[in-house]
């Protein structure tokens, strides 16, 4: 089940914060850009992450932040741009994606904290996307917060 808070996705102090990125290694907008300006480490990572190798859809680029604090730059979309006739995210990125992260956040014993990932710019359905998100732990191991930013 996907919990429902109103609040900053960025004021998360502990578990894992995921968001969708590119493979390109650009965080230019959205809940990337935030991650960019508040954890300049995190998108330094990603940055060289991305320039290595062609990335594949669907892995993740882990930062450590502290010893409570982990954000997942999850590859969720090959490209990125602002059509909105257009969908950028790739559904079984996601799935794989957050396979990742369950396991990862059942093994730590932490929650999963993420926006309304891949259903702004990224041009998802929200509907599709949290099924898809609960379909990663059919057995509710792990607490799922989904940030609602209301400025």
């Amino acid at each position: 089940m996907i919990e429902y808070k109103n609040g900053n996705l960025l004021d998360v102090k502990e578990g894992v914060i995921i968001h969708g990125c590119n493979s390109k290694g650009v965080m230019g907008s959205g809940v990337a850009l935030g991650i960019k300006r508040k954890y300049p480490e995190c998108y330094n990572d990603y940055k060289h992450y991305c320039s290595n190798e062609p990335v594949a859809l669907g892995l993740i680029s882990w930062y450590k932040h502290n010893d409570f604090l982990w954000i997942a730059n999850a590859i969720t979309q090959e490209t990125y741009g602002r059509d909105s006739n257009k969908r950028y995210v790739n559904y079984a990125a996601i799935c794989s994606a957050f396979r990742q992260a369950v396991s990862f956040c059942i093994s730590q014993g932490v929650s999963l904290n993420f926006p309304m990932i891949g259903a702004g710019l990224g041009g998802g359905d929200w509907v599709i996307i949290s099924m898809l998100i609960q379909d990663c732990d059919p057995k509710n191991k792990v607490k799922k917060i989904c940030w609602i930013h209301n400025d």
